[in-house]
């Protein structure tokens, strides 16, 4: 393999020794061969064995953090909606995420209360399907310690998920939809004056295409959401 070294590039060598001894990487596992030394520019190496290769920087985007200051109970039973409104459909006209780079989301969620045994199920992607509150298809369901499901225990009410990768790379010039399923106990959330979309008695959070949903003013429990380049 043959490439380019350069000394404000990404990869270190250093002369091991001197005159023909050849180049070895910082680390010392790679052997390279001298073909041609610019030592003000560029430098020309044959890699003789093993690879130059760097790992891509984790670089992760904050796209929404809300305060959440209305406690609102007695969600046991809902499948409830969050939506996060692109410019066109969102009050003002300003997109209410953030833009970033990346396919991967990790969410913040805050409750008033999850009772002991009360579960939530969620799922996120793209709005689609006729209405604010369905999805294109490519929705995924969203992990917490590897987990598709929080068990609630009846005092932990902030809950981070794992990095779970989106259907497709982020877009903040669409609307995008978070979908609860709610059950048992004391599903009790923490929200701000955004509008929510709330159906009693089905599970219906994994449903592509949703109907007859009522709408209040009042959204939760997703307090910070963020996008990530890579999954760690």
């Amino acid at each position: 393999m043959s490439g380019l070294y350069h000394p404000c590039g990404a990869y270190n060598v250093t002369v091991a020794g001197s005159g023909s001894e050849g180049l070895y990487a910082s680390d010392g596992s790679i052997y390279v061969t001298e073909d041609i030394t610019n030592l003000s520019g560029a430098m020309r190496v044959n890699v003789v064995s093993g690879s130059l290769s760097g790992s891509t920087p984790q670089v992760i985007t904050t796209v929404f953090d809300q305060a959440l200051t209305t406690n609102d109970d007695g969600w046991g039973g809902y499948t409830v909606i969050n939506p996060f409104l692109d410019s066109v459909n969102a009050p003002g006209g300003i997109a209410q995420l953030l833009p970033a780079t990346g396919q991967f989301i990790r969410l913040t969620l805050q409750f008033h209360n999850l009772g002991n045994g009360s579960t939530a199920k969620l799922y996120v992607g793209q709005s689609g399907g006729g209405n604010i509150y369905s999805f294109t298809g490519n929705q995924v369901n969203v992990t917490f310690s590897g987990l598709d499901t929080i068990t609630g225990d009846g005092s932990t009410t902030l809950y981070t998920s794992d990095w779970i990768q989106l259907g497709e790379l982020f877009d903040n010039t669409v609307t995008y939809v978070i979908a609860f399923q709610l059950s048992g106990s004391n599903c009790d959330l923490k929200t701000w004056s955004n509008n929510m979309y709330f159906k009693g008695g089905v599970a219906d959070a994994a449903t592509t295409n949703k109907t007859g949903y009522g709408t209040q003013t009042g959204s939760g429990p997703v307090t910070k959401i963020e996008i990530s380049t890579t999954a760690s």
